[in-house]
């Protein structure tokens, strides 16, 4: 009942109760965030079950946050969910941006690139390879001092 008085009066006050209870049932309050339209109470409800992809789909069709899809995909630490993501940031020049800016060692940037459309004009691309260069020439003289 806690869920549904904080979707319906104070909305503010449900995503810090949904983490910091676990005396709620998930299905019940999925439900509740759905009948609402509320998807960050909602990918937070599914990540707890255990519906990554559907929690990943959520952000990157309804919020369109590529932050908070590789941030979601960072805590997961699951292969396949950034499989998805790159799948579905091909075509999104914001997205590609936002992964070759943010994904560290999570995935390998050849393998991000050389999956890029081509042709696909994408804004800031020059800035974000050569960071990435910059990074690699940098990760390299480390990599030797700890050998």
């Amino acid at each position: 009942m806690q869920v549904e008085l904080y979707a319906e009066y104070d909305r503010t006050k449900l995503l810090p109760f949904l983490r910091q209870s676990n005396y709620y049932p998930l299905e019940r309050a999925l439900k509740i965030c759905q009948d609402r339209d509320l998807v960050p109470e909602m990918v937070f409800i599914l990540g707890r079950m255990g519906n990554n992809k559907q929690a990943l789909s959520l952000i990157i069709e309804k919020l369109r946050d590529v932050e908070q899809a590789i941030d979601f995909a960072k805590e997961q630490n699951d292969d396949e969910l950034w499989e998805d993501l790159i799948k579905y940031s091909m075509d999104k020049p914001v997205f590609i941006i936002g992964l070759l800016q943010n994904v560290g060692s999570h995935v390998d940037p050849i393998k991000l690139i050389t999956r890029i459309p081509k042709g696909l004009r994408i804004p800031g691309l020059r800035e974000a390879l050569i960071k990435i260069l910059q990074d690699y020439n940098l990760q390299v003289p480390i990599h030797f001092l700890f050998i």
